[in-house]
């Protein structure tokens, strides 16, 4: 089944990204996982299609105003190393997540499950 990218983006919204991010690390308010949600949204929009990184950053300084990918590069691997450091092990392994992820690793596994949920709804 062909599914267009009006209808994926219908059906996960923002909102399921934070809460996804936010239930594997409390923290709130770092800008990083700010980065972070607006990366997994967009991969999502992509999906079933992997985006290349350089893309996905290029796409992320777009939505946010970030002045290079190079930032935005850094917040996605500052995230993912916190979330590693302090997240918690059993919501990341809802996610396949065993061992400490990189950024695109952490991107792409985030968002495949949460777009593969909503197909399966």
């Amino acid at each position: 089944m062909l599914i267009s990218a009006q209808m994926r983006k219908e059906c996960i919204n923002m909102t399921d990204v934070q809460n996804a991010i936010y239930s594997i690390v409390e923290t709130r308010g770092k800008e990083c996982y700010c980065i972070l949600c607006h990366a997994i949204d967009i991969a999502i929009e992509h999906q079933p299609d992997i985006l290349r990184m350089q893309v996905l950053c290029d796409e992320v300084c777009m939505r946010t105003g970030k002045r290079t990918t190079s930032a935005v590069s850094k917040a996605l691997n500052r995230a993912a190393t916190d979330i590693w450091q302090n997240g918690k092990r059993d919501k990341l392994r809802e996610y396949w997540i065993e061992d400490a992820p990189t950024a695109k690793e952490l991107v792409l596994l985030i968002s495949s499950k949460l777009w593969a949920d909503r197909l399966n709804r």
